[in-house]
């Protein structure tokens, strides 16, 4: 087995995606099920931080103000259905 240095080629991309706070405190999976697009408005609007009860959308409202982007492009990932999309822990 080659050492965690090596260089691997291969002949098809490898795109990497990285999520914080899979746990749940607004929902379980939150950063996978937006980025695969099973979060609607709906569930936006109706989920609430588990330890405080701040509301997800005002959570990301703050996010959007803090590094001046739209909320649409925190809430909203795009995702063109060429990759497959899950977790691991």
């Amino acid at each position: 087995m080659p050492p965690h240095d090596a260089i691997l080629r291969t002949d098809f991309a490898i795109d990497v995606g990285a999520w914080a706070d899979e746990e749940g405190h607004y929902l379980s999976l939150l950063g996978s099920r937006s980025f695969c697009g099973e979060v609607t408005e709906q569930i936006i609007d109706q989920t609430r931080n588990r330890v405080d009860g701040k509301p997800l959308r005002e959570a990301l409202t703050e996010i959007a103000k803090t590094y001046n982007v739209s909320h649409s492009t925190i809430s909203r990932l795009p995702y063109n259905g060429t990759a497959e999309a899950g977790a691991a822990e």
